[in-house]
């Protein structure tokens, strides 16, 4: 975790959380190795570090910012931020335009996600739906379709699990957004 490997700060996070292996059970401490390994390019971080800020878990509550962290998270393909944000959206809007980025979000999670994150997804589509214009499911639809997500900022770190050969995001093949 000291030489900057995410996936050991992670750990390092959940031993202090619940103070096991021999250390002592530390919440802020904790929350920090996780904004650590966020800021190393840890992908799943950016959004265990949103959950934290929306709970308070460690850090002040602060339901704004865990918006920022979550869309961090979700631009990059992390689909509990893109459950969270079809979920619950970004607080300051109301209507048609939400509807679609709520779908939008929802959608992708529910194709990206695995167990109980597709599931819930699928089950927030369908509660969203019927508040829908047929046209704005179909808006929303195609903006999935052509979602791609972004690359990780240039002074981050790829992350191996999203950005790598084989990881989350990579084109699936034949992909002309591959490249070739």
């Amino acid at each position: 975790a000291a030489n900057g490997y995410s996936p050991a700060m992670i750990a390092l996070s959940n031993l202090y959380q619940a103070g096991l292996g021999g250390l002592e059970k530390n919440v802020p401490l904790a929350a920090s190795w996780v904004e650590k390994a966020a800021m190393a390019g840890s992908v799943d971080a950016l959004y265990f570090y949103g959950r934290r800020l929306e709970l308070g878990d460690g850090v002040p509550k602060d339901e704004k910012l865990a918006m920022l962290w979550y869309k961090r998270a979700a631009q990059r393909g992390q689909a509990a931020a893109q459950y969270r944000l079809g979920s619950i959206g970004d607080g300051t809007k109301t209507g048609p335009d939400s509807n679609v980025d709520a779908y939008m979000w929802l959608t992708l999670a529910s194709q990206r996600a695995k167990d109980k994150v597709r599931t819930d997804a699928q089950q927030a589509i369908r509660a969203l739906t019927p508040n829908m214009m047929p046209s704005e499911v179909n808006e929303a639809t195609t903006r999935a379709r052509a979602w791609r997500p972004d690359p990780p900022p240039f002074n981050i770190k790829s992350d191996p699990a999203y950005d790598g050969q084989g990881g989350l995001n990579a084109p699936p093949p034949g992909d002309a957004t591959a490249g070739g």
